[in-house]
């Protein structure tokens, strides 16, 4: 599982809430430089922390925001309170990558300001690390540090 998957996964539930929630909202990208459209749903992703785990998995901690900017910024109560319990069902049963499901331990947490409803969720992720362009096969292919001979690598003389 990547980051990137989970990502995907996490904006797929957050669509199908916005459907259901009866507010008319949609995904909306991060433009910074564009006004905000109402009603709409950005989401924001903060990693915390990360540690090797094992060789071949990665432990990561990440925050996703979740957004909502209701249709009428005076009046949002209604429209908060529908998206607040789609995402909350949305996310109930944990969220869904290909064949695994991340549970979610501490559920959503909201809060609202200025009108605006956020959604907190923190993910415990085990990822798969990045695979570096040129991976090392073995000791043999070390250097040697420093003009410093070794005996990795290097045949002895019969």
């Amino acid at each position: 599982m990547t980051l990137l998957e989970v990502n995907r996964a996490v904006c797929a539930l957050v669509e199908q809430a916005a459907a259901r929630s009866g507010t008319g909202a949609e995904l909306s990208a991060e433009d910074l430089s564009r006004p905000i459209l109402r009603p709409s749903v950005k989401i924001d992703l903060e990693e915390s922390r990360e540690a090797a785990a094992v060789e071949d998995r990665v432990e990561v901690e990440v925050t996703f925001r979740i957004y909502f900017f209701a249709r009428d910024r005076s009046r949002p109560k209604l429209d908060n309170l529908a998206m607040r319990q789609a995402l909350g069902r949305a996310f109930r049963g944990g969220v869904p990558v290909g064949e695994d499901v991340i549970p979610i331990d501490e559920g959503l947490s909201f809060t609202v300001t200025d009108g605006v409803l956020e959604a907190a969720l923190d993910l415990r992720l085990d990822l798969e690390p990045e695979t570096p362009e040129q991976e090392v096969d073995g000791i043999e292919t070390i250097e040697p540090a420093y003009g410093i001979p070794s005996r990795w690598g290097r045949k002895e003389k019969e």
